[in-house]
């Protein structure tokens, strides 16, 4: 950190902190964007592609929807995977889950694809109103850690 040089440790600290916070805050909240705009999006069929679970890179615990599909705007073919906006609980799931899913969605099954007008390759077939409060709460939660271990890293320098 000798870029840092001159700048109280502490305020390192919680500046990192709070720069991670509003950076993770920043992805949710685009989520949030997108997923509030594609409640508007028009829909065409689609066919599924294919349909499995991946194991959840952020936590290692747990499947994350696989699903391929394909769909036609205009006549002009897409294919995409993208399941919804927004990480978001019910997007995650667990193995005694994986039969419902493959229900919901089987491999060469006709399924609702919502698009964007602007951009038809930009697709998903879970529409979700947004989960705003969980930026606010990786901000606040990142912030304030950044505060208190900032702070004790001042006081330890102050006694």
């Amino acid at each position: 950190m000798a870029a840092l040089t001159g700048i109280p440790r502490h305020i390192q600290i919680a500046g990192t902190l709070i720069a991670v916070g509003m950076v993770s805050s920043g992805f949710y909240w685009y989520g949030g964007l997108k997923a509030s705009q594609s409640l508007s999006w028009p829909s065409t069929s689609g066919t599924v592609l294919s349909c499995g679970a991946s194991r959840s890179w952020l936590t290692g615990k747990g499947y994350c929807a696989d699903i391929a599909y394909s769909y036609s705007v205009g006549g002009q073919a897409y294919t995409s995977s993208r399941v919804q906006f927004q990480p978001a609980s019910e997007g995650r799931i667990y193995t005694r889950v994986l039969k419902q899913l493959a229900t919901q969605y089987p491999v060469g099954g006709e399924v609702s694809v919502f698009y964007d007008p602007a951009d038809p390759a930009s697709a998903i077939v879970r529409q979700l109103a947004p989960d705003w409060s969980r930026g606010w709460w990786m901000l606040g939660a990142l912030s304030a850690l950044g505060l208190i271990l900032g702070g004790g890293e001042w006081l330890r320098g102050r006694v």
